[in-house]
């Protein structure tokens, strides 16, 4: 395996979607700095936003850069000429999938850094204790792994690159919006208030109704099920850490445990191997 995973390391060296992936990430860094610095705005937007503001958006640039990197050995039958030479499909499958991780980490620092250094020379240090950074980055690591595991499963078990491709956006895409779906269920209240300004313009809650569309038990947790094992409810944590922890919004009890996601990368790549030992390789 590290044989298998070393040249694909070199293989970056020429990758062009790599080296545009880099290109990427620095303009995603660039326009989050421009985007900030816009004198029209009405708010500061803290440097501890800014460095994950746009972090969501690169997981429809990990669909590209899994589909085309590991697709591309079929159809230049690099995985067919591995196996003739003795590698094992375990190994091909876990070198792809190590080598996705590593650049889609190295890819997200540089932007993290980029918007950090000049970020932090224009808007101010970071505000949140550093102590709430290690489990931020980590929440940010393990998204990155189940976004590069249920890539590398596609691809791997599509012999065409391009219909990899296809299939690695629409479910980006599926992913992106169902937070309008979910989003509404987890986060309804079973009452809302009725309120009203005085004289001075001042809002009071006069009483409470009942909320007639406040879903049922089972529903929010079949939401809350859907929300930890896809990458959504993570990504959405990383969003709201800042403004939860300085109170700028209201903290929730939804959450994601982190052996939701760690449950669901396993089981993802295990039926990838599984099904990749017995895939046909033409």
């Amino acid at each position: 395996m590290f044989k298998l995973l070393k040249a694909n390391l070199f293989r970056l060296k020429k990758d062009n979607v790599f080296w545009v992936f880099i290109l990427i990430s620095i303009g995603v860094a660039l326009f989050t700095i421009f985007q900030a610095s816009d004198t029209s705005l009405s708010f500061d937007i803290p440097l501890d936003s800014l460095i994950v503001i746009h972090f969501d958006s690169f997981g429809f640039f990990m669909a590209f850069f899994v589909s085309l990197f590991v697709g591309k050995e079929y159809g230049e039958g690099a995985i067919r000429n591995k196996i003739i030479t003795g590698h094992k499909k375990i190994d091909i499958y876990l070198a792809d999938l190590v080598s996705c991780i590593l650049v889609n980490i190295i890819v997200v620092l540089i932007y993290m850094s980029i918007v950090f250094v000049i970020g932090n020379f224009m808007f101010g240090s970071l505000q949140m204790p550093l102590g709430k950074y290690p489990i931020l980055i980590l929440k940010m690591i393990m998204v990155i792994v189940l976004y590069c595991s249920i890539y590398n499963f596609i691809t791997l078990l599509c012999s065409s690159m391009e219909i990899s491709l296809i299939i690695c956006i629409t479910f980006f895409a599926i992913i992106f919006f169902s937070g309008n779906v979910i989003s509404p269920i987890l986060y309804a209240k079973p009452y809302f208030p009725v309120t009203f300004i005085d004289e001075n313009g001042e809002i009071h809650v006069e009483y409470s109704e009942i909320n007639p569309n406040y879903p049922s038990e089972t529903k929010r947790k079949i939401a809350k099920v859907v929300y930890c094992i896809l990458p959504m409810g993570l990504e959405n944590e990383i969003a709201n850490e800042y403004s939860e922890e300085l109170g700028l919004v209201e903290k929730t009890d939804i959450y994601v445990p982190l052996y939701y996601p760690i449950i669901t990368i396993g089981i993802i790549n295990l039926v990838g191997i599984e099904l990749f030992k017995k895939k046909e390789l033409k």
